[in-house]
């Protein structure tokens, strides 16, 4: 698996890249959410939650949902503030509040985070994805230790309480890929097209990592998900039905909040090659606490 991407990093193509922090997620936490499914509120108002089937029609039905995309320059102005309001609450992360980042490439979303305050860990499992990551913190002015940058195998994480976000562990960038990584849990993990190149065609994947996911979260955290969407013919991304996504990730315990079409941002090889942004799905879940907060 490795060297399949370090050679995209070798030969300086990496057709996902915008260079810019994503635009649902940076809409994630900036932005009034879409009204939560009922699947994440029937505890409250004991209502028959939606069916898998009747969650994706919905989405499928809905506009795709475009947040505005960022700019290089718009990066470097002032930070836009973190929404919060009564509705929103329980589907936010805290402020400065522990984030993992999947793949999380050169850097630019995690960057992005840590000058939001929240304490973030990103992990990929090619070294040049993590350098230059690190030189994108360092140009922020960002302390060495927040984004922590980590190199590991996605497969071989591990929640453990050996290096919990915020307890003042700082382990090492570095790490064998082919041994598991215990991390702690975290508020939020974010992943934007690395879910779905994991669990295509790879039925271990499929089940291992939706339960691998729900153990890296702490009780009350979620999980954003940004994937290839199979409504339309695979140009790029790896593509996944809204079932393939939606039904391992909730039978693992973990509860739907909303499920949206979107699309990719914008990168030269979409714009250029491409000639198009390929369709994609956004997906929070929540891992609910058996004490809300």
């Amino acid at each position: 698996m490795a060297d399949k991407w370090e050679a995209y990093y070798s030969r300086q193509f990496l057709p996902w890249d915008s260079g810019t922090p994503s635009s649902q997620l940076t809409a994630f936490l900036t932005s009034c959410l879409p009204q939560p499914s009922a699947c994440a509120s029937s505890n409250s108002n004991n209502s028959q939650p939606p069916s898998l089937k009747e969650l994706i029609s919905q989405a499928e039905a809905a506009p795709v949902a475009l947040p505005p995309e960022a700019t290089a320059a718009g990066c470097d102005q002032q930070l836009p503030q973190l929404h919060a309001c009564e509705r929103c609450a329980a589907f936010k992360p805290r402020a400065g509040g522990s984030v993992l980042e999947l793949g999380c490439g050169t850097g630019a979303s995690a960057v992005w985070l840590a000058r939001q305050g929240f304490q973030v860990t990103g992990v990929d499992i090619v070294q040049a994805a993590l350098d230059a990551a690190s030189s994108k913190a360092a140009a922020a002015g960002l302390p060495g230790d927040n984004p922590r940058f980590i190199l590991q195998d996605i497969m071989q994480l591990c929640a453990g309480d050996s290096s919990q976000p915020g307890n003042g562990s700082t382990p090492s960038s570095k790490s064998s890929s082919g041994s598991s990584r215990s991390l702690g849990t975290f508020d939020l993990i974010y992943d934007c097209q690395v879910y779905h190149a994991l669990v295509k065609d790879d039925t271990a994947a499929q089940a291992k990592l939706p339960l691998l996911l729900h153990s890296l979260l702490k009780p009350g955290g979620l999980l954003l998900l940004l994937t290839g969407n199979a409504n339309e013919p695979e140009i790029g991304p790896a593509v996944l039905s809204g079932e393939q996504l939606l039904a391992p990730l909730v039978y693992s315990g973990l509860v739907c909040v909303f499920l949206r079409q979107s699309r990719f941002d914008s990168t030269p090889h979409y714009v250029d090659v491409l000639g198009k942004r390929p369709l994609a799905w956004l997906l929070l879940l929540l891992l609910e606490e058996t004490n809300p907060r």
